[in-house]
């Protein structure tokens, strides 16, 4: 039980690492940008979390939860960041990613 609280909370760092070096590379302006530099500094500190989180689960189980919390987080920032709207179709995502979740412990 532990081994899966632990690694919960490394794969939501690691995804969420992974989503701000990822906004940081989508408003770089050039390599040569801080938002770049920024950017891939983030995806260096996330081969460190995904190493720590194969040392408290298998393959099978990171690849369907950091996909889960990713399109999550995804979810969440396109309505709340960007302002798009949050239609029917979204919801019935979060919904089936909530029961992934269930389904992955």
């Amino acid at each position: 039980m532990l081994n899966t609280i632990i690694a919960l909370l490394l794969v939501a760092v690691w995804v969420a690492v992974a989503t701000f070096a990822d906004m940081r590379f989508k408003e770089a302006q050039s390599i040569f940008s801080t938002e770049f530099l920024f950017g891939v500094a983030g995806y260096g500190v996330t081969c460190f979390l995904a190493i720590a989180t194969f040392r408290y689960a298998t393959f099978g189980w990171i690849f369907l939860v950091w996909n889960s919390m990713s399109l999550a987080l995804g979810l969440g920032l396109a309505t709340s960041y960007y302002h798009e709207p949050l239609t029917t179709r979204r919801l019935i995502t979060a919904g089936l990613l909530a029961g992934a979740m269930f389904l992955a412990e």
